[in-house]
């Protein structure tokens, strides 16, 4: 009797093929399987917008693919037509050209020329000064702009001087308050934003939040009393001159955009009124008893 030889070979699991723990959704946090879903759903939307788009496609392709031969089978019919109605049309029109080149001669060429270019530059001109009348405009506007923002600057320092133990007051509260803040900051876990608050770094100006060592530094000061009429004085001075600037600078902007209303009536009338303008001037050189 022949021996049996078992040949089977016990089966090892091959644990390498399996996905490991970290590529895993499991092993992703919150945030970025949200974030995996939403790229998703993007991906998927453009996907039904493309499918939509070849949808269109399609059907303007079918109906395109059906005018293409109609056109092209009407064309063939007039094609040899056209082509000939233009051969005439170029050859009439160079009989003209060297019809009117000998009768009118060099002088005369040079004369109409001169005409049409005088009248287009009378636009151009017109276009340029609506241009500049435009310039004019926006500088008197940025600088009526920057006047205006200079004059709210000197009332709120002379106001600020009108009541100078309130405002000074004013400025001290909000130190006091900032101190306040920062001793609780300090003596809590937030150490680091006492500290910011503090601004010792220099950090810079954040909107909406004040820092204890710039608000020590602000304006008003505490001055002498006996300096304060000089500092109203000096206030009143400010505004006194920024509100005649600022007058100034906005009659200039008035001046300005009235110009400008005139340049753009002007370039409006002149460009609408340019072939009139060119045919009425050739015509007046016709009638001339020199004119060639």
């Amino acid at each position: 009797m022949s021996e049996v030889v078992n040949d089977a070979v016990p089966i090892v699991e091959d644990r390498a093929s399996e996905t490991t723990p970290s590529e895993s959704s499991t092993e992703k946090s919150l945030q970025e399987q949200l974030q995996e879903l939403k790229d998703s759903q993007s991906t998927a939307a453009a996907a039904r917008a493309e499918a939509a788009q070849v949808g269109e496609d399609i059907a303007d392709l079918e109906k395109l693919i059906v005018e293409a031969e109609a056109a092209a089978a009407s064309y063939e019919k007039l094609h040899e037509t056209l082509q000939d109605k233009e051969a005439q049309l170029k050859a009439e029109s160079q009989a003209l050209i060297n019809a009117l080149t000998a009768v009118l001669g060099t002088n005369g060429i040079a004369a109409i020329r001169g005409i049409v270019t005088e009248q287009i530059k009378v636009v151009t001109d017109a276009e340029t000064a609506r241009n500049d009348a435009q310039a004019a405009v926006d500088t008197a506007r940025d600088d009526a702009a920057e006047k205006a923002k200079a004059l709210e600057n000197a009332k709120a320092e002379l106001d600020t001087w009108r009541k100078p133990g309130a405002s000074i007051d004013k400025r001290l509260k909000l130190a006091e308050g900032l101190i306040s803040d920062i001793k609780k900051l300090r003596n809590g876990p937030n150490r680091g934003e006492a500290y910011w608050k503090l601004a010792l770094g220099g950090h810079g100006q954040v909107p909406g939040q004040e820092f204890l060592n710039k608000v020590l530094e602000d304006k008003p000061e505490v001055i002498a009393p006996d300096a304060l009429q000089d500092r109203i004085l000096e206030a009143w001075n400010e505004f006194r001159a920024a509100r005649t600037a600022a007058a100034t600078s906005d009659a200039t902007l008035g001046v300005a955009q009235q110009a400008l209303k005139s340049a753009e009536a002007d370039f409006a009338a002149k460009s609408k009124n340019l072939i009139k303008a060119t045919k009425g001037a050739l015509a007046e050189r016709e009638a001339a008893p020199d004119a060639a």
